[in-house]
């Protein structure tokens, strides 16, 4: 039966008595090896839209805020300033 090292694996008796067989069943023949998740996550659509700007426009989380500080506070400033200048000039 086998032929290998082991000399006693000839013997058909001590195979029988000390082999065992192990049969092992699933109930189910199929398994899902990954979980569903979502595609597109709310995270993964706003990088994807701030990558695309940066890439064509030259655009980025920064320039938006440039944008802002200079177009409302920087101009409050320079008009608060010229205001006041104008007043101690006349004064």
């Amino acid at each position: 039966m086998f032929s290998g090292r082991n000399p006693e694996y000839k013997n058909d008796t001590y195979v029988k008595n000390n082999l065992a067989i192990v049969h092992i069943f699933f109930e189910h023949l199929h398994f899902m090896s990954h979980q569903r998740s979502e595609i597109y996550g709310t995270v993964d659509f706003f990088s994807n839209i701030g990558g695309l700007m940066s890439l064509c426009c030259g655009f980025s989380a920064l320039s938006l805020v440039e944008f802002g500080y200079f177009f409302s506070l920087r101009l409050y400033i320079n008009l608060t300033r010229n205001l006041d200048g104008e007043t101690k000039n006349t004064g």
